[in-house]
């Protein structure tokens, strides 16, 4: 091949760099997401009884000549909880109407729950103690961050040398 052609190959290639990177930026953080995930735990179930998995997703978006990477906990909820914590509250407080009515329906359907200092199930609200955050989120923002400019580095060194 010429020194031109390499020339208008390596051009090409480096065109879709910021593209490229991203994608492959998006997979470590992923990554990254899932394995602090697994370190923190999810002691959360979902309403059917069921573990609550903490994930991430990618949003690759191209306006003009930007190309943008958003990459998001989901579900939100959850990780808030695991990075932030949750404040003190009440743990079996029913939703109520408008005028602060509760619904026959939801009154019968009640659940019974065991607080700290009960001897028995009691059909009333507890009073949670609230938890403390584990900084979950922040530190795959972190890890993300030390490793953005090793997967730019990559990508352009693979669109220069044409993947050798």
């Amino acid at each position: 091949m010429t020194a031109a052609g390499n020339l208008h190959r390596i051009a090409l290639d480096t065109r879709n760099v910021p593209k490229t990177a991203l994608i492959e930026l998006a997979k470590v953080s992923k990554r990254i997401a899932s394995e602090e995930a697994r370190r923190v735990g999810s002691p959360w179930t979902s309403n059917r009884g069921r573990t609550i998995r903490l994930r991430a997703v990618d949003h690759i978006t191209t306006r003009g000549t930007k190309t943008f990477l958003r990459i998001q906990g989901v579900p939100v909820g959850p990780w808030v909880w695991a990075t932030s914590g949750t404040e003190p509250h009440l743990v079996g407080v029913g939703r109520t109407r408008p005028g602060g009515r509760t619904t026959a329906r939801r009154a019968k359907k009640a659940k019974y729950l065991k607080g700290a200092g009960y001897s028995h199930p009691v059909r009333a609200p507890v009073a949670h103690p609230g938890t403390s955050g584990r900084r979950a989120w922040s530190k795959v923002r972190i890890r993300v961050r030390a490793t953005t400019k090793a997967v730019f580095g990559e990508q352009v060194h693979k669109a220069v040398t044409g993947g050798r």
